[in-house]
């Protein structure tokens, strides 16, 4: 399981480096607390949903790809 996070590291770290870049941006521009929390709470919630679409595509990539480089049948 531990290699199959850092291959997800590997192949994920732009799209995550993308979301918090955007998580800082919306502390800063977002003035309203309330607002800031539901910003806050759904770009969490996009980490978590990338952190997982990164593990199952390196899970992809190891069973399917490297084996014989093509698609099941």
């Amino acid at each position: 399981m531990g290699v199959l996070i850092k291959e997800a590291l590997v192949i994920g770290w732009p799209l995550l480096a993308l979301i918090a870049g955007l998580f800082v941006y919306s502390l800063v521009s977002i003035k309203d607390p309330a607002a800031r929390k539901r910003a806050t709470f759904k770009l969490f919630i996009g980490m978590i949903a990338a952190c997982m679409l990164m593990v199952a595509v390196a899970h992809y990539k190891g069973s399917f790809y490297e084996a014989n480089r093509m698609l099941p049948a």
